[in-house]
């Protein structure tokens, strides 16, 4: 039981610890830089990207993960602000990509989104849709 409880204060202390590292407000750096210039590529091939929307693609990520950044940043908005103001970002990014992709690559792009979150926003939205009775 007490080692329980000291794993889970070390795991709190070790997560504290983490996210000013990993709060926006820090520099990104060249490998974080990297990784999403890279992921978003992966994504673009993946969807099979043509020559013209890959460039409408990959600037409608860039602004958005740019706009989700200072959203984090900002000090000033409570979490449920936050949560709030992130919702609408990711419904005009939604918007945007059905405008530059294919009904099926955004289909395709959907689906890579909810691998890549576990599923958690597909149950999150159909949660708030079907409230238990």
């Amino acid at each position: 039981m007490l080692l329980g409880l000291a794993l889970g204060a070390m795991t709190l202390n070790a997560t504290a610890q983490e996210s000013p590292a990993q709060a926006p407000s820090a520099p990104q750096g060249q490998n974080g830089r990297a990784f999403f210039t890279n992921r978003i590529n992966q994504i673009a091939s993946q969807l099979q990207l043509s020559d013209t929307q890959k460039p409408q693609f990959i600037a409608a990520m860039e602004n958005h993960a740019q706009q989700a950044r200072a959203l984090r940043q900002n000090q000033s908005l409570n979490q449920q602000q936050r949560r709030q103001q992130m919702g609408a970002l990711h419904k005009e990014l939604v918007s945007q990509l059905k405008n530059i992709l294919t009904p099926e690559q955004f289909a395709q792009w959907q689906s890579l989104q909810r691998t890549k979150r576990g599923g958690v926003r597909q149950q999150g939205s159909s949660a708030t849709q079907n409230p238990p009775q």
